[in-house]
């Protein structure tokens, strides 16, 4: 699912638990660092590899970053550099689904 701004993936979480996401760094209202601090502490979120896309790699959270970020990609990208990250990344999410 694709959505416009950091509330709405928040909006779109509540309702479904991705495989994995994907957030720009500089999203409108919430940013995708925004997103990804509301998310980390919920043991429900715990598991999804998170993938970071930005323009600024210089506030893409670093090496010392907590655990969950999984990748940055700095745009511009190659979609074959990108499409081989999803699918590395999803070959490693092979996780069971949390009891609600």
């Amino acid at each position: 699912e694709n959505v416009a701004n950091g509330a709405l993936v928040m909006d779109s979480l509540v309702a479904r638990r991705p495989d994995l996401l994907i957030l720009d760094i500089e999203m409108p209202g919430l940013s995708g660092l925004d997103v990804f601090d509301l998310m980390r502490n919920d043991r429900h979120w715990q598991g999804v590899p998170i993938l970071f896309l930005t323009a600024l790699p210089e506030k893409a959270p670093t090496a010392n970053a907590p655990a969950g970020v999984h990748e940055i990609i700095a745009k511009p990208f190659d979609i074959n550099s990108l499409l081989a990250t999803v699918d590395r990344l999803m070959a490693g999410n092979r996780r069971p689904e949390i009891a609600a």
